[in-house]
């Protein structure tokens, strides 16, 4: 089952940062391969999101969000692709609370009768991690610019 973890410091306070990650609806904006995202059953600690994303095909999924403190975990609820989508934002204040040290980890297992590809395990788990990190840095500076 593919797992990876990656982490990076952003240059935003870990609750500018928790305000982007839970701005579900603005995804599309930001992350290029994600086409749709529909929210459910939102409170103030958990929502059901559905996402439709494109990476080599198109995917629809839900995960169940929950928030506590500076964590937000995921597991999923439904999909015809995938089996397990587990996953977790970890935010730790760095440098007095002026940065985000953001660690983001994701367990994917894919299912069904079809073969899946191992590229699309890896465009999945590995290859957009960078990029979906930096996107969402790049998302949380330019909302919360640094005053000179």
């Amino acid at each position: 089952m593919p797992t990876a973890t990656r982490s990076l410091v952003i240059d935003v306070t870990p609750d500018q940062m928790l305000s982007v990650i839970q701005d579900y609806e603005k995804y599309p904006e930001f992350l290029p391969e994600v086409k749709r995202i529909t929210v459910a059953n939102k409170t103030a600690n958990t929502a059901d999101v559905t996402y439709e994303i494109e990476v080599i095909k198109k995917i629809q999924y839900t995960l169940r969000l929950k928030q506590d403190g500076y964590r937000i975990t995921w597991s999923l609820l439904k999909s015809d692709l995938l089996k397990k989508n587990d996953g977790l934002w970890e935010l730790r204040p760095e440098d007095g609370g002026k940065k985000t040290h953001a660690t983001y980890g994701l367990e994917l297992a894919i299912g069904g009768f079809i073969p899946v590809p191992s590229a699309i395990l890896n465009k999945l788990t590995e290859q957009s991690f960078p990029a979906l990190l930096n996107n969402f840095k790049r998302r949380a500076e330019s909302l919360y610019p640094k005053q000179a």
